[in-house]
């Protein structure tokens, strides 16, 4: 959620400022659900309340062709894309020829060198595939760069070694997923809640890959770090 604070005229009556912040929640994998929402933390009749816009990802399904066409300027076109196709029931082949079409989207944009490879990181978390479509995949992208004179694919396989995974090695693969995965799990309950306890930690160490990625999907919508890993 995005705050844009901005300030009112001075409250002479009480000799500060008064503010207003604007956010907006975006729902990934849920059409039907209230157009707004609301926080609040009050006691004794006084605290906070907060209203937020809400906008449903998958409105925007059936606007393939539009999203497609925003991935140059936008790069939240790309993570569109990539959440829509992860939540999209489709064969194994399939999701393979939508990771493809998406990181080559991703290639034609034109942003630098580093925003490619956090992108990528995104994708290739968002969309996996077993282990023999995924080197499928990665030989398909090495034709396409040798064509165009890039070098990202090779960045892919880096962050696979990163991984702990070496390709083509299944076992490798799916441990070293996990290890991303938490990694990116801890980052995300650290910068919303603060560090975590040791012992939340092991329990992410610990978890499998189905458990860390319905974990990951908890962070929006959770107001305390035992709401996603209890």
């Amino acid at each position: 959620m995005r705050h844009e604070p901005h300030h009112r005229p001075r409250d002479l009556r009480c000799g500060s400022f008064l503010t207003a912040s604007y956010g907006l929640a975006v729902i990934t994998n849920q059409r039907e659900c209230a157009s707004h929402g609301v926080y609040a933390r009050e006691r004794d009749g006084f605290g906070v309340r907060f209203c937020y816009r809400v906008h449903h990802l998958q409105q925007w399904a059936d606007q393939l062709a539009l999203i497609k066409a925003r991935v140059a300027t936008n790069p939240f076109a790309v993570v569109a894309l990539a959440q829509l196709a992860a939540h999209r029931r489709s064969s194994d082949p399939e999701r393979k020829a939508s990771k493809r079409e998406i990181i080559w989207l991703l290639y034609e944009s034109g942003y630098g060198r580093d925003d490619i490879l956090a992108l990528l990181r995104f994708i290739d978390w968002m969309l996996r595939l077993p282990p023999a479509l995924e080197h499928e995949l990665r030989g398909e992208l090495i034709a396409l760069e040798e064509q165009q004179k890039m070098s990202y694919v090779m960045s892919i396989e880096r962050m696979a070694e990163e991984r702990g995974v070496q390709i083509g090695v299944q076992i490798g693969e799916q441990r070293g997923e996990q290890r991303g995965e938490a990694r990116v799990l801890l980052r995300l309950l650290t910068l919303k809640f603060g560090p975590p306890s040791p012992e939340v930690q092991q329990r992410i160490n610990d978890a499998d890959a189905d458990t860390l990625l319905v974990w990951s999907e908890r962070v929006l919508s959770a107001d305390t770090i035992d709401d996603i890993v209890d």
